[in-house]
């Protein structure tokens, strides 16, 4: 296959569930809890992250898992579907990011038995696993998050294996909601440095361990419920793609592939880069 003016990176993520325990106002995927879970089959998302490292053009060092809620397999004791996923994305040099609410965090063995899969799946390939926790206003989730944090910085074994980030909506609101989830940190006994260059780092301590964080603000995007909510503030983040520039191959877990929240096409048998190439063409 000839790629031609192909963006530089290429990034992919696995809407692996519509489930979620939230019913957030803004959720382009009106997902909820009435949602079923109906996972991804492992089997597809083994072949299709086999494909995406194999493309022939650049891709990111990443794979995202998201929803609903990625998390969703533990609260029906199936996290051996996520650790599964993590081991396959570490096994083809890539590392697994789990996009969740983190609301798993307010329940302490839950909690445990989360970080401790993807820190085990960590060390065992020397691959960080990364977590990307939401943070904004239609999320009541400072608690758990917070949790969460709290137990990584508690343990060296788990700051070396699971860099978090924060993602944030590019709305006044929100970035006060930010500044009080930082208080809430505090809080827990963790020092925040918010003025650390560049802008979107910031570093955190606790004790004698420190860890870098990141904070990405994106944007809301005009579907789903924050269309049915009419929600104001809504906009495209970054012009419909939300990925830092780079094209973002989504697929979902009727087995469409989605570009940027505009372009879709059914996979059929088609390989990832055939429906990316398929999903170029419509967008030019």
């Amino acid at each position: 296959m000839v790629w031609q003016d192909v963006i530089p990176r290429v990034n992919i993520a696995f809407k692996i569930t519509n489930w979620c325990n939230l019913c957030c106002a803004h959720c382009m995927e009106r997902s909820s809890i009435k949602e079923p879970f109906n996972l991804m089959p492992i089997a597809q998302i083994e072949k299709y992250i086999a494909q995406y490292v194999n493309m022939g053009v650049p891709v990111w060092d990443y794979v995202v898992f998201t929803g609903g809620e990625s998390m969703a397999p533990y609260y029906i004791g199936q996290g051996k579907y996520i650790r599964t996923l993590a081991e396959l994305c570490a096994k083809n040099n890539v590392s697994p990011c789990f996009k969740t609410n983190a609301m798993w965090g307010k329940r302490l063995l839950l909690c445990d038995s989360v970080l401790k899969d993807l820190a085990d799946v960590a060390h065992k390939y020397d691959r960080q696993v990364l977590l990307d926790i939401s943070i904004d206003e239609y999320h009541d989730n400072f608690l758990p998050a917070a949790n969460v944090v709290s137990q990584i910085m508690n343990s060296q074994y788990l700051i070396d294996a699971i860099p978090v980030s924060f993602v944030g909506l590019n709305t006044v609101a929100s970035q006060c909601k930010f500044q009080e989830f930082l208080d809430v940190l505090k809080s827990y006994g963790i020092s925040v440095d918010a003025q650390t260059t560049p802008a979107d780092e910031f570093m955190i301590t606790k004790g004698d361990k420190a860890n870098v964080m990141f904070y990405d603000v994106g944007g809301l995007t005009r579907l789903g419920r924050a269309a049915d909510n009419n929600i104001v503030t809504a906009r495209p983040a970054s012009g419909v793609e939300h990925s830092g520039g780079s094209d973002c191959l989504e697929i979902t877990n009727n087995n469409q592939a989605i570009l940027n929240y505009k372009y879709k096409t059914t996979m059929d048998n088609k390989t990832v880069g055939e429906a990316y190439n398929e999903l170029l063409q419509k967008k030019r």
